[in-house]
């Protein structure tokens, strides 16, 4: 039943105590073999137990190795990562946005503050024809 084997190697591994997992995938192959030969009779050779046992600890230990670097991955993507959610209270008018401090703060450094966004400022076409438009029809 490897998959007994597998359940705390895996938990150990994802929760970053990969030395922990090491341990287990070591000891858990040895004390099964260790059960074998002392107090089970089994119908191989203690060669070919040997043999198993190893076969599983570089299995077990390479499997510890893989799950341990992408849970480091995917905790490096989750602090990366950072997603504004919620409802956020912004003023209909200047568009400025209320924080947890009920303090009004600009958009751009409310942002800004909260992720690794940059603002350029420029004016679309209709924003450019509505303030603009009667210098541009006089050229």
């Amino acid at each position: 039943f490897p998959i007994t084997y597998l359940i705390p190697i895996s938990i150990a591994a994802w929760y970053n105590n990969s030395r922990l997992a090491l341990v287990l995938s070591i000891l858990m192959p040895l004390g099964r073999l260790s059960f074998n030969i002392f107090f089970w009779s089994v119908p191989w050779t203690y060669a070919e137990a040997i043999v198993n046992c190893s076969i599983r600890i570089v299995v077990f230990c390479s499997f510890t190795y893989l799950l341990s670097k992408v849970s480091l991955q995917t905790q490096e993507l989750r602090s990366e990562v950072e997603v504004l959610s919620g409802l956020l209270p912004i003023c209909a008018n200047c568009k400025k946005i209320r924080d947890n401090s009920n303090k009004w703060q600009p958009l751009e450094s409310y942002i800004s503050q909260r992720s690794e966004a940059e603002f350029t400022h420029g004016i679309c076409p209709d924003c450019v024809e509505k303030l603009y438009g009667n210098v541009l029809n006089k050229k």
